[in-house]
């Protein structure tokens, strides 16, 4: 700021000097814009007009004022005969379409355009300037969740421009807030048929196929993708998921097994493998596997507990039982482990442990019956 003033300071020293008037007020009015001082911005623009500086960008400038003093009647007719100057350079009518949306004045930026189109403006000219602000107000839709207005949106920008990258990625998503699954699926595909060199839309797709638990597509999908990028961790391992839903048990395992050799520090990757190794019994494996998934700094509760619950099942139940408690001390509460602690008490016959960790899981998950049985069952007992 301190530089500009300065600036100005030697620019207007040098007006009342220069025989190149109309250039002079150019540059202070750029500087006083540049400052926030609208009205003398205005002013030396409208100067520097005047005076023959016949430019575009002080038509831009001087609407651009206008809707910052709120004032988009003036704004509108700058903008026209600026638009009218330019004849079909495309490129001005997409800046004033991003005026209107950083102002915030969208409905008066389709009034705008659409009257350009009465008086003869090309469509396609006003094609790109059109989508701005229908993306603007799918945005605007979707954010206030409503999900069929962004729908509209974003299917006029498709109109315009069926491959438009970002629409296709959106579109898809809004559809899969409202569960249309088939919706989602056909602008994904869409996606993937115009872009089928970008590795989003295979991505995309799995994981709709995964949601929908379709998952012979999504095997299909996970290695059409990786057969084009085969260095995808995260398409790789929503195959090896996809093969353990599908009961590919033993090629899930082998898949999730490479992985995480291949990929040593990817989390979800290791997560997934000691899930496995957790859901195939092989505890001494699993203990290793989740010590190394914490070390890798997942906070996830469940890792907590996978392994606590590995520690126990390899014949270390006081260190479990420790660590368990040590867990909770420090993160507080977690149902699984209030859960173990309580089993483990009740095995061990040590009711009164055993009430401290069940009335602990009532007072924190009232809303589990079962946790209000056992409480009373040990209740009965120590009667």
């Amino acid at each position: 700021k301190g530089a500009t003033e300065q600036a100005i300071t030697y620019w207007n020293t040098a007006l009342a000097l220069s025989d190149k008037a109309e250039e002079i007020h150019h540059y202070l009015a750029d500087a006083y814009f540049e400052l926030g001082e609208d009205e003398k911005a205005r002013k030396h623009y409208q100067s520097a007009w005047a005076q023959g500086r016949d430019e575009a960008m002080i038509l831009h400038r001087l609407g651009e004022i206008a809707f910052r003093q709120k004032d988009p009647a003036t704004a509108l007719g700058l903008f026209s005969s600026l638009l009218e100057k330019m004849g079909e350079d495309d490129v001005w009518a997409n800046r004033v379409s991003g005026l209107f949306v950083q102002y915030d004045y969208v409905d008066q930026g389709f009034i705008f355009l659409k009257n350009r189109l009465k008086t003869g403006t090309k469509p396609e000219r006003l094609s790109k300037a059109m989508i701005k602000l229908y993306s603007a107000q799918a945005t605007e839709a979707a954010q206030a969740e409503q999900w069929d207005k962004a729908i509209t949106a974003y299917q006029e920008i498709l109109s315009l421009e069926p491959q438009h990258e970002q629409t296709l990625r959106d579109l898809g998503w809004i559809y899969w807030r409202k569960t249309a699954w088939h919706e989602t699926e056909q602008t994904w595909l869409a996606y993937r048929t115009y872009y089928p060199n970008l590795p989003e839309p295979y991505r995309l797709l799995t994981r709709l196929y995964l949601q929908t638990k379709n998952y012979p597509e999504a095997i299909k999908m996970t290695q059409e993708g990786l057969k084009i990028f085969p260095d995808q961790p995260d398409l790789k391992l929503s195959l090896a998921k996809a093969q353990f839903w599908d009961h590919r048990f033993l090629e899930a395992k082998r898949s999730a097994e490479t992985l995480a050799a291949a990929y040593p520090e990817h989390l979800p990757i290791q997560f997934f493998w000691g899930e496995l190794l957790i859901q195939y019994g092989d505890f001494e494996r699993a203990k290793t596997q989740w010590e190394k998934v914490l070390a890798l700094g997942s906070s996830a509760p469940r890792a907590r507990y996978y392994f606590i619950r590995s520690l126990h099942e390899t014949g270390a139940h006081a260190d479990a039982v420790h660590q368990a408690k040590e867990m909770i001390a420090l993160h507080g509460p977690e149902k699984d482990l209030m859960r173990f602690l309580a089993q483990d008490a009740t095995v061990r016959v040590a009711p009164q442990n055993a009430l401290h960790w069940y009335r602990l899981l009532t007072r924190h998950y009232p809303e589990e019956i079962s946790y209000w049985l056992e409480t009373s069952k040990i209740y009965q007992q120590l009667g």
